[in-house]
């Protein structure tokens, strides 16, 4: 009852085919078997009024007598009906030939099939003779050896993304125009679609803003179009980019996350949403112009020679360009100053003093303040957006011009103020100040250690 992935597919069908077993047995076979499990299934007995009445008329019109056993009393290799399924069953194949194919004019071994149709009469309806320039017995059918007699039929003609099922017959015609009877069926035959699937369709692509409160992290979310379940679709694979020139190659850009769509339990949804959450970045690219296609994967098995089962997936051609950008909604943290120096030859000074701070936000910009002699804050330099995670600023660098600083004059200590705001991608501006003292208090000079000074506004 699994369709065409029931595990007991072949045997099912091959004892359906099997019209001597039938006979013999009188009945199809419980699958799975009694020993394996207790809940078998069999196909039932012929219970199509339709069918009797053709077997009746038969029968009729030979004067033999008619079936009088209602429809599904009797069981399939009843010696009453077992014929006429038979004969149903062979009226159910179809030639694949538009007429008989002659062996002596098959191709040889070195022969390559294709897919062309007989070729044994002119445009003008007359037949060609063999030997002909024109005349092809067999283009898609070629003999593979003759010890024994060996040949080879290529069938062109099937489409490999439906879920049919196909079985084969052979039959020989001999010289005295004599049919055979059927060869023993080949099948059940499950194709393998191995086409690259059509691209992807995203229908839109959300960034997901973070929210502390109510536990949720920024992410990218995209929704894509659900295949037909025909196309056994089973993985999706989220590629990543930065620039535009990347994107243009699935194989330039970053392969984010292979998704399977059955363990996420999203395979019967019309809409497959994913997701990025940049696990595989150690910060979170705010403000930065992202960049993404997707690609899903169809899943393929096939049988091998020894009967392994193999399991492979067969990827699609790349979606188009889709591009988002996460923005930051929460105001960054103040980044807390330390500071280098070197000792001055002249008392009460120290040189080539430096800033450092670490970063506090994604692709900061800093602005750095001194308190000047009045008591107000003075910008002396802005640093623009970086990715260091650790800045340093010469005083060198600033509007100061200068990497001294005079700490104490005639014994009396000169204090000097600094603080620094950073400024996130969304242009949020910290609140928190984190002043750094430095003063004649500082190691080396005096006997104190650095005077910082924290203030909350």
């Amino acid at each position: 009852m699994g369709g065409n992935n029931e595990e007991y597919l072949s045997n099912r069908w091959q004892n359906f085919l099997n019209f001597d077993e039938l006979s013999n047995d009188g009945d199809f076979k419980t699958y799975p078997p009694a020993g394996v499990s207790p809940d078998g299934y069999k196909f039932p007995n012929p219970d199509k009024q339709a069918f009797f009445d053709w077997a009746n008329q038969i029968l009729a019109d030979l004067g033999n007598p008619t079936i009088t056993d209602p429809p599904g009393l009797l069981t399939v290799g009843d010696a009453k009906i077992i014929g006429f399924v038979r004969g149903a069953i062979y009226n159910a194949f179809v030639a694949l030939t538009e007429m008989p194919i002659l062996y002596q004019y098959l191709n040889g071994g070195n022969y390559k099939p294709v897919d062309k149709p007989q070729v044994i009469k002119d445009r003008n309806g007359n037949t060609l003779p063999p030997g002909s320039p024109d005349f092809e017995m067999a283009p898609m059918m070629k003999v593979t050896g003759t010890s024994p007699h060996k040949t080879m039929f290529t069938d062109f003609k099937l489409d490999g993304t439906s879920n049919n099922l196909y079985f084969y017959g052979v039959k020989e015609l001999s010289t005295q125009m004599r049919m055979s009877d059927f060869s023993p069926f080949l099948g059940p035959i499950k194709l393998v679609n191995t086409n690259a699937p059509e691209a992807p369709e995203i229908k839109r692509i959300i960034p997901v803003l973070e929210n502390v409160a109510l536990g949720i992290s920024p992410k990218i979310r995209l929704e894509i179009n659900a295949f037909p379940k025909v196309q056994q679709i089973r993985k999706i694979s989220i590629y990543r980019a930065f620039t535009m020139w990347e994107a243009q190659s699935v194989l330039s850009m970053q392969l984010v996350k292979v998704i399977d769509i059955e363990a996420e339990g999203i395979v019967d949804n019309p809409v497959w949403t994913v997701t990025d959450d940049f696990s595989d970045l150690t910060e979170i690219p705010y403000g930065d112009g992202l960049f993404y296609r997707v690609t899903v994967s169809r899943k393929v098995e096939y049988a091998e020679q020894n009967g392994t089962v193999v399991t492979e997936y067969a990827p699609s051609q790349a979606s188009k360009i889709v591009a988002s950008l996460i923005v930051e909604n929460k105001k960054p943290l103040s980044p807390v100053l330390e500071y280098q120096y070197n000792p001055s030859s002249n008392f009460g000074e120290i040189d080539n003093v430096t800033l450092t701070w670490n970063a506090t936000c994604y692709k900061g910009k800093y602005h750095v303040y001194k308190m000047n002699s009045q008591g107000n804050w003075t910008k002396i330099h802005t640093v623009p957006r970086t990715t260091q995670e650790t800045i340093h600023l010469e005083l060198e660098d600033t509007s100061l011009q200068s990497n001294r600083l005079i700490v104490e004059n005639n014994g009396d200590s000169i204090y000097h103020h600094f603080k620094v705001i950073a400024e996130n991608t969304s242009g949020m501006l910290s609140t928190e100040e984190n002043i750094l003292t430095i003063s004649h208090n500082t190691p080396g000079i005096g006997d104190m250690g650095v005077e910082t000074t924290f203030i909350i506004r």
